[in-house]
């Protein structure tokens, strides 16, 4: 995870940007996902401010996807394939 912050920090400081947010989108077996963004305090390319934001999205992550969300994944056809 530090490695694709740093890429970002890079790229966005390479383009003249900076992030006002981070979002982590959590694929999980079985089809189902979760997303969670955190708002940073202020537009920002620097990776400890990114790798901040990133700790704390992981932190809140759930351990495990409800069954409920399992299941809701799969009927919906979610699954996503990557090339």
């Amino acid at each position: 995870m530090l490695e694709l912050v740093v890429r970002l920090g890079v790229t966005l400081r390479g383009r003249g940007r900076a992030a006002r947010a981070v979002t982590l989108t959590l694929h999980f077996a079985g089809g189902a996902r979760g997303e969670k963004s955190r708002r940073l305090r202020e537009p920002s390319a620097h990776e400890d401010d990114l790798r901040m934001a990133v700790s704390q999205l992981m932190d809140a992550s759930p351990a495990r996807v409800p069954e409920r969300d399992r299941v809701e994944g799969r009927r919906r056809g979610r699954r996503r394939h990557r090339c």
